[in-house]
């Protein structure tokens, strides 16, 4: 759903309650001094496309930038308040970005920064690319066994929006699927409206996706834990 305030395309508003479910959904209650919440990036480290790489780590700054909520001009006067990577490892490269987890508006944002790569540039084209493999074989059983007409058969059910596919991943996402139904669509609405805001980079970005081995976020109780 696109918004518009003075002529100006804005995010759907995102509920307080939705944020503080999905904070506490993974930070408990109390925690340790020092705790932190990480998002780790392994990618393939041979023939990194460095206009794709670039394209994935700017929206991810962007996707971000916009969940502080200021808008994105405000963010990037704010450099105390920008996406840092905190690591790079050889081997695999492995990007590190963590939030210490009393600051919740970073801590938010880099949560759905995660949810944000795992639904709209990981999952959902798998998911829709599946969808569509099973649809097409559907249809030519049909012709092959009922004699459907082409004609008939175009009239299969269509694949799923963007949306729903996002809304069925969040239902069976354990965190996202214990929220109440109307804060778990507004997340989604939420992460939908922000692949639209970002379509440009979304080419580059989705190839660049091909090469990432896993995108994963964890809470550390202390900032020299081991890593497991």
């Amino acid at each position: 759903m696109e918004l518009y305030h003075g002529g100006i395309q804005t995010l759907p508003s995102l509920p307080k309650r939705a944020k503080s479910n999905l904070y506490g959904s993974i930070v408990p209650a109390d925690p340790p001094l020092g705790s932190y919440l990480e998002l780790k990036v392994v990618v393939r480290s041979e023939g990194i496309n460095v206009r794709e790489l670039a394209a994935f780590l700017k929206t991810l700054d962007r996707v971000y930038g916009r969940v502080l909520g200021d808008g994105l001009i405000s963010y990037s006067r704010r450099r105390e308040d920008q996406l840092v990577i905190a690591e790079a490892r050889k081997g695999s490269l492995i990007f590190l970005f963590q939030e210490y987890v009393t600051s919740f508006g970073p801590t938010v944002s880099l949560l759905l920064a995660w949810y944000f790569f795992r639904f709209a540039i990981k999952e959902v084209p798998k998911a829709y690319d599946h969808y569509q493999t099973g649809r097409l074989q559907k249809v030519k059983r049909q012709v092959l066994e009922e004699g459907l007409t082409a004609r008939r058969a175009s009239r299969a059910p269509k694949p799923r929006s963007r949306r729903e596919e996002i809304r069925a991943l969040a239902k069976q996402d354990e965190t996202l699927g214990a929220l109440p139904a109307a804060q778990r669509n507004a997340i989604v609405r939420y992460l939908d409206a922000m692949y639209e805001f970002e379509e440009r980079q979304m080419p580059a970005v989705k190839r660049f996706a091909d090469q990432v081995e896993s995108i994963e976020i964890k809470f550390h109780a202390d900032r020299n834990e081991d890593d497991e």
